[in-house]
C-alpha cells in the first residue's frame, strides 16, 4: 500500500506526461544508472522473477525488480550480438535470442527463480537461413508461441509458426508455409523499431523514431491507433515490451508498455533547468538510460463533485470545558497514543 502511494505522488510530481486526447500516460521511468548500468542495450521481463533483465555492451546481467530493488544476478553473463533481439516465450518458458551473423534463433532456459540460465550455451538452436532475414530490430512472441521480428530495417515483421516437432527450424518453416510477411512500407510511416506484442487486446505494437510515436497494428498490419510519446523526449529508444502493472491494486490482467530508451548526453548551462526537476551540474551532462512504463488507457478522471461524509462531532477547543489550558487561535494537532488524547 505503501508502495503504491509513493508510486502515484512520484508520478503527480512527474506531472503526468499526456497524449493527444489523454489515450495515455507515463506511470514512472527506472533509471539503469541507480543499479550501476549506464548504457543498457536490450533486455526482457521475467515473470517467475517479477524482475527485468538488462544487457550492456559486454554480456553483463543487471536484474531490476518490478519494485525497482536489484535482483540478484551475479556470475551471470553472456555476450549477444544484439541485445535487441530476444523475448520472453511464456508458451515455454524459455528466452530466445536471435543472432544476426549465421541467422539463429537460440533458446536459454530459466531457472527456477525465473533467471535466465546459459550454463554451457542455449539449450535448443534453430536455423533461420530459409527464411530470408535482413537486419531485425526486435522481436516479441504470442501466447501461442508464434514468433514476431521486426525486419528488413524496420519495414517489414515475419511471423514464425513453430512446429511440435521442428520447433522453429527455417527450412520446414518455409516448406510448411509456416512463414508470414507483413509489409509496412505501404503505411507510409518510415522505418520502426522494437516489436511487442499485447496478449490482451492481440495487437502488435512497434515504435517510429521519426514521429516519436508507437503504433497498434492488427497481425495483418493495419493500424488500429496510434500514440503520440513526443513529450517523453525519448532519446534513443531500444525495445518495447508488455509487463503487469507495477501498482498492484491494479488488476493482474493488466498489462502496461515498457520502453527501454538510451540516455543522451545535454549542455547544462548556470541557468538552465532540466525537465525532470534534477538540478544538473553545469557542463555536459548525461540523462541516464530508463525503462519508460506507459499505461496505453485513458487516465483515471478526477472525482467531478464531492465525496458523502458524515460528521461525527465538532469540539469547540476555545471552551475550558474541554481541556486546560484553552486553546482558541490553534496551530495544530497530533495525536498522543500513549494517553489516548490530542
Amino acid at each position: 500500500m505503501l508502495f503504491t502511494m509513493l508510486a502515484l505522488l512520484f508520478s503527480t510530481l512527474d506531472v503526468l506526461a499526456r497524449g493527444p486526447g489523454d489515450n495515455w500516460w507515463k506511470v514512472r521511468s527506472v533509471y539503469t544508472s541507480d543499479f550501476d548500468l549506464s548504457d543498457p542495450m536490450g533486455g526482457f521481463y521475467s515473470p517467475e522473477a517479477d524482475a527485468f533483465f538488462f544487457w550492456d555492451l559486454s554480456g553483463n546481467v543487471t536484474g531490476v525488480t518490478m519494485r525497482e530493488d536489484p535482483f540478484d544476478t551475479a556470475g551471470l553473463r553472456f555476450q549477444l550480438e544484439d541485445a535487441r533481439n530476444l523475448a520472453y516465450d511464456s508458451r515455454t518458458n524459455g528466452l530466445f535470442v536471435f543472432n544476426q551473423t549465421g541467422s539463429r534463433l537460440e533458446k536459454f532456459k530459466l531457472d527456477e527463480t525465473g533467471r535466465p540460465f546459459h550454463g554451457n550455451g542455449a539449450a535448443e538452436v534453430f536455423d533461420l537461413w530459409a527464411v530470408n532475414l535482413h537486419n531485425v530490430q526486435g522481436m516479441a512472441f504470442a501466447p501461442d508461441g508464434r514468433l514476431f521480428l521486426l525486419d528488413s530495417n524496420g519495414n517489414q515483421i515475419v511471423v514464425i509458426t513453430p512446429q511440435a516437432s521442428s520447433g522453429f527450424d527455417g527450412d520446414s518453416a518455409v516448406r510448411d508455409g509456416r512463414v508470414q510477411r507483413i509489409n509496412l512500407r505501404r503505411l507510409n510511416r518510415g522505418a520502426f523499431l522494437g516489436i511487442a506484442y499485447n496478449s490482451n487486446t492481440g495487437f502488435l505494437y512497434t515504435f517510429n523514431p521519426g514521429e516519436q510515436t508507437v503504433y497498434a497494428l492488427t497481425e495483418d498490419g493495419e493500424i488500429v491507433s496510434t500514440f503520440d510519446l513526443s513529450s517523453l523526449e525519448l532519446a534513443t529508444p531500444k525495445s518495447l515490451l508488455f509487463a503487469p502493472s507495477v501498482d498492484r491494486t491494479d488488476d493482474p490482467a493488466i498489462l502496461h508498455l515498457y520502453i527501454l530508451d538510451g540516455g543522451r548526453n545535454i549542455n547544462v548551462t548556470q541557468k538552465s533547468v532540466a525537465k525532470r526537476s534534477l538540478l544538473l551540474p553545469v557542463g555536459e551532462t548525461t540523462l541516464g538510460a530508463q525503462l519508460v512504463e506507459i499505461s496505453l488507457t485513458p487516465a483515471p478522471a478526477a472525482t467531478s463533485g464531492h465525496l458523502p461524509t458524515t460528521l461525527i462531532q465538532t469540539i469547540d477547543i476555545s471552551k475550558t470545558a474541554w481541556g486546560s489550558p484553552s486553546s482558541p487561535d490553534p496551530a495544530g494537532v497530533a495525536y498522543w497514543s500513549a494517553h489516548n488524547s490530542l
